[in-house]
């Protein structure tokens, strides 16, 4: 896979926003890392660009959570990028949903930190950053997945 910019440092460097959609969380981390993307990332984290997403784009930004990604069942990750220092229990705020007491679960257990949820309503959307933008501002946003045709 070779990246469709020059210089995929620089052009992460020059967004404002970089949003990731759900997918396979274990898939965007091992993808990332295998092209320093991780490292970027962390570079623009560090340097104010506002990072987002929903489903495996907002866990991935966290130590940990639960996923499906490894299967059918559900399973804590806890090799997170850690941007945030705490786990993330994406699509927890549906009472039946099977991932809320899995995530409860792997807590209590040791095998995923103290964390904070998601709701699917807001489609399980977190984000950090230090930029903030007034209401109808332009700013530069860039998607970033395993599967997206946009990815870089």
């Amino acid at each position: 896979m070779q990246p469709n910019v020059p210089d995929v440092r620089a052009h992460l460097l020059a967004q404002d926003v970089i949003f990731v959609p759900g997918g396979s969380v274990v898939n965007l981390l091992a993808v990332w890392r295998a092209y320093r993307l991780d490292e970027f990332l962390r570079e623009c984290w560090e340097a104010g660009v506002v990072l987002a997403g929903q489903s495996a784009g907002s866990l991935c930004w966290h130590l940990g959570g639960v996923t499906d990604s490894f299967g059918d069942s559900l399973d804590a990750v806890s090799d997170g990028l850690g941007f945030l220092p705490f786990s993330n229990g994406v699509h927890d705020d549906l009472g039946d949903q099977p991932r809320r007491q899995r995530f409860r679960e792997s807590i209590a257990a040791g095998s995923l930190p103290p964390g904070t949820h998601g709701s699917s309503r807001r489609r399980g959307q977190a984000g950090t950053g230090k930029k903030r933008f007034p209401p109808g501002a332009g700013c530069r946003c860039r998607g970033l997945a395993d599967d997206h045709a946009n990815s870089i």
